[in-house]
């Protein structure tokens, strides 16, 4: 019965952190006064540094570029130029699939002016785990496509720093659904 009882205990303990943003636990892991001390982890919390605030602007302004309406372009080198040579894009369509910067720009591009006579994306909010050159980052975005379908998402960065530089390696995302809302705490900067 005991042992019952602290397994049940156990199981909602881990549903609870499955469920809070990343950033309430990060403290536990040193916070910014342990980095570099030996002593906690080396994992940075969300205290703006330079690697933060870089961060921030790199996805903060990354679809800057993949916006358009009946009278301007997307602007795709502004777009491209965020990625590191070969990165993978994962769309939110399943079975998973690679795809290449250039051939997500192509079949952009197709739709321009066609299905799509504007868009717009702007990122919501963000959660950003870093460690040295590597980071992660959860963020959520608003499209309007057309000027009046509203749609939201949720991507996974994968990000690495090379010559002073924030680039994304890997971007996968997936679509907010009735059952799957955007998580409050990603709906805000």
């Amino acid at each position: 019965m005991k042992r019952a009882a602290l397994s049940m205990l156990a199981n909602e303990r881990k549903k609870r952190l499955l469920r809070a943003p990343i950033s309430r636990y990060l403290d536990r892991l040193g916070g910014p006064e342990a980095r570099g001390k030996g002593e906690g982890s080396d994992m940075a919390t969300l205290d703006e540094n330079d690697d933060v605030r870089a961060i921030r602007t790199l996805i903060g302004g990354h679809f800057r570029g993949l916006q358009w309406t009946p009278g301007t372009r997307a602007n795709w080198p502004a777009f491209a130029a965020d990625f590191l040579p070969d990165a993978s894009l994962f769309p939110a369509a399943r079975p998973a699939r690679r795809q290449s910067v250039e051939a997500f720009i192509a079949r952009m591009d197709g739709l321009v002016g066609n299905k799509l006579r504007s868009f717009e994306e702007t990122t919501l909010g963000m959660e950003i785990l870093l460690f040295g050159t590597v980071a992660v980052v959860l963020g959520a975005s608003e499209m309007v496509e057309n000027g009046t379908e509203v749609n939201r998402d949720v991507s996974g960065f994968l990000l690495v720093k090379d010559e002073g530089k924030w680039s994304i390696a890997a971007h996968a995302w997936d679509h907010e659904t009735q059952a799957m809302p955007v998580p409050e705490h990603l709906r805000h900067a």
